[in-house]
């Protein structure tokens, strides 16, 4: 029997499209492997341990505190080995023939149960995980040192973007990298339901509106884009925010007192593409505070792509590779003035031009052409 062991940093409690959902779908519709076994945490004590995902697919959920993320260095290492001693007493229960490591701080229990169980490893990492923002510089360069030791022990890796590939290709001077983007499915959710964006906020059908959707936290330019259309009350230009998490609280304040900002709770993905169809711009602002986001695909690009809606977005090296090679929106300065003269600038011809390029890059993206990519690598794997 061929087994497929993954190892997460989550709880699958996302969406279905995160990376490890979608590989467990693949390798189920594909019969890729018999028997597929994933290891991931649980939100309490009291979840329950054992799940089924599907005929092949068993899910074993271990406790460890959730803000672990948050804490001190030592805090993390040690909540961290304690949750990877019981992941290996769970693994060993199965003789895997590939194991799949979903994040840096599992790499050391991942390679440790490749030569237990003679297995082949493939790092499938969802971002650069040691260039992110926000973390100490003790635990970047210790996060720097164990990928250094590690990496060579990886049969395979995976990435999300082509600068991501190449940076690790010359960090480490390896070949094994592969670029699997985490693209929707085109047309998945989308029906013949008219988008009621425009009546449900009031907004003329002459206007144009710039649509934010996903999590409201900080270093997603959400305090520049309200900053920017405060300034622009009283024009034609309205912006939505759809989405949930700490900045909340701020963007409803902005939105109950200024005319042009309008806010929304998050919705269910199905209900959300209806709803946001005929918005003009979609806006990923991104701010450019480490070499992640500099390299990073946000899920919400495609998202606005796979509505034929162009995209607004800041100058960064990824996301401009997109908007140039598909000719389907606008990279900015991250600053006030520099986004609100592109914004008075934007004219509705070009706003439909814009939106042409990102409807014909539909044809040449989407999850049905990466889950190929994913299928060969598995199928390599497997068949050694």
């Amino acid at each position: 029997m061929k087994t497929n062991l993954h190892l997460i940093t989550s709880t699958l409690s996302g969406t279905t499209e995160s990376r490890t959902n979608r590989s467990v779908n693949v390798i189920f519709e594909n019969k890729i492997f018999d028997k597929v076994i994933i290891i991931g945490l649980k939100e309490s004590l009291e979840d329950q341990k054992y799940l089924t995902i599907n005929p092949i697919t068993d899910c074993v959920r271990l406790h460890r505190d959730l803000d672990v993320e948050k804490s001190a260095l030592i805090s993390k290492l040690f909540k961290t080995v304690q949750w990877s001693i019981q992941a290996y007493k769970e693994a060993i229960q199965h003789k895997a023939d590939t194991i799949n490591c979903h994040s840096l701080s599992l790499l050391p229990l991942c390679v440790l149960l490749k030569f237990k169980m003679h297995s082949r490893l493939i790092y499938d990492i969802h971002e650069l995980e040691t260039e992110v923002n926000r973390i100490s510089f003790l635990r970047k360069i210790s996060s720097k040192i164990i990928e250094r030791l590690l990496i060579g022990f990886c049969d395979l890796i995976i990435v999300v973007s082509e600068p991501i590939k190449t940076w690790y290709e010359q960090t480490y001077s390896i070949k094994n990298v592969h670029v699997i983007r985490n693209f929707p499915a085109i047309d998945s959710f989308i029906t013949s339901k008219k988008s009621n964006l425009r009546e449900f906020f009031d907004i003329d059908t002459s206007d144009t509106i710039y649509l934010y959707h996903g999590a409201l936290i900080q270093d997603r330019g959400i305090e520049l884009v309200i900053d920017v259309f405060k300034s622009l009350e009283g024009t034609t230009n309205h912006v939505v925010f759809i989405g949930f998490g700490s900045l909340t609280e701020y963007v409803k304040e902005n939105a109950s007192i200024v005319k042009n900002i309008h806010f929304r709770d998050s919705m269910k993905k199905d209900e959300l593409y209806d709803f946001i169809k005929s918005a003009d711009v979609g806006l990923n602002l991104i701010s450019n505070t480490c070499l992640n986001h500099e390299y990073c695909l946000p899920n919400k690009l495609w998202d606005f792509l796979s509505l034929s809606i162009p995209v607004l977005v800041n100058d960064l090296l990824a996301m401009r590779m997109i908007v140039e090679e598909f000719n389907c929106g606008w990279c900015v300065k991250e600053d006030h003035n520099s986004l609100k003269s592109a914004i008075l600038s934007l004219k509705k011809n070009e706003i439909l031009k814009k939106g042409e390029g990102a409807n014909r890059s539909r044809s040449q993206w989407g999850w049905n052409l990466e889950k190929e990519k994913l299928i060969n690598i598995y199928k390599l794997n497997t068949n050694g």
